[in-house]
């Protein structure tokens, strides 16, 4: 009788342990998901920051076209 009682016991033991891991890794996965997207959208800014900050450089402040571009027909739109 003892010995059903300590393998029953066991048993849970080891199905709660499978549980227990189980769970710990949905969360591990969950979590590696989150930073994936978390580190991409800072990726994503920092692109479109440094595309911004190129384009600034190149094209001058609210659309306006340079005496030179004027001159040839250029715009920057």
């Amino acid at each position: 009788m003892y010995a059903d009682n300590v393998s029953a016991s066991a048993a849970r033991a080891v199905e709660s342990t499978r549980v227990d891991a189980v769970v710990t890794l949905f969360a591990a996965c969950a979590l590696l998901a989150g930073l994936l997207v978390m580190c991409g959208a800072i990726l994503d800014r920092w692109r479109a920051r440094a595309w911004a900050s190129e384009w600034s450089a190149i094209a001058p402040p609210n659309g306006a076209v340079s005496a030179a571009e004027g001159a040839r027909g250029l715009t920057t739109a």
